[in-house]
């Protein structure tokens, strides 16, 4: 037999027996359904995670048209919408205010009203030279030797000692660099590697500055350096802050 029993703190609806469901009708229309499963149904009578977790506990809405269903969230200034549509799903403010995503209690990223995308942890890292302005020997077979981190965020991924930056996720990277050669008649081979093979070769001559760029797709623990493979001498023009004239970049951009 089910009850509705009211007590001095509570207000219980049972549904007596193992496979009873608790259903709110209106007008002869069931409007709510609480299964015995404690799924609970608005607008459907068999309330599920079927097509993404049949076994998951669910709050499930549904409406048989192209508005379809929300939840509509709101507080004293700002109004946030979760509504499956017509071939859409929307996450949505309704009201002039961001989109912002947390993990384990901190932003990972927002959209503002404008549309504009803030990522503060996208791993990217800037560095250059320590050793002041000046020529510094850069021998054929050996990493470009920038040893000081100008930025870096999304972890400590550039290693200062030997000159490498691991990639601390999965994706595509765009490794930028910039360099001004020694005196006349010199000649230098950079390359981009990954894991020591090389991706792509560059050159630089004659107190020119030479920049470029490639985008790699990377695996999670990928090492990526700038190598000088041949030389003619051996020195690149070096600096920092105002003075930064030989620098290199890496960035996870998708």
């Amino acid at each position: 037999m089910s009850t509705i029993k009211s007590s001095s703190e509570h207000l219980t609806l049972n549904a007596d027996g193992a496979l009873k469901d608790i259903i709110l009708q209106n007008n002869g229309s069931t409007k709510v359904t609480v299964k015995s499963d404690g799924n609970v149904g608005i607008g459907t009578t068999s309330p599920s995670g079927s097509g993404w977790a049949g076994n998951a506990k669910a709050f499930h809405i549904y409406q048989n048209d192209t508005q379809g269903s929300l939840i509509k969230l709101e507080s004293s200034n700002t109004v946030g919408v979760l509504a499956a549509s017509n071939n859409a799903f929307h996450i949505a403010t309704v009201t002039d205010d961001p989109i912002i995503l947390f993990t384990n209690g901190t932003e990972k990223l927002r959209i503002d009203s404008a549309g504009r995308v803030t990522m503060p942890f996208q791993p990217m890292c800037l560095v250059d030279s320590s050793s002041g302005v000046g020529y510094t020997t850069v021998a054929v077979n050996t990493r470009a030797p920038f040893n000081n981190v100008v930025s870096q965020t999304g972890g400590s991924n550039y290693n200062t000692s030997n000159y490498t930056y691991t990639c601390p996720a999965t994706g595509w990277y765009r490794v930028e660099w910039s360099i001004i050669a020694t005196t006349a008649n010199s000649t230098k081979e950079w390359s981009i590697r990954k894991n020591g093979i090389r991706e792509a070769r560059y050159h630089t001559q004659v107190e020119r500055s030479t920049g470029a760029g490639l985008l790699l797709h990377c695996s999670t623990n990928d090492v990526l350096d700038l190598y000088c493979t041949a030389s003619d001498t051996s020195n690149m023009y070096t600096g920092n802050g105002a003075s930064r004239y030989s620098w290199c970049s890496y960035s996870l951009v998708g």
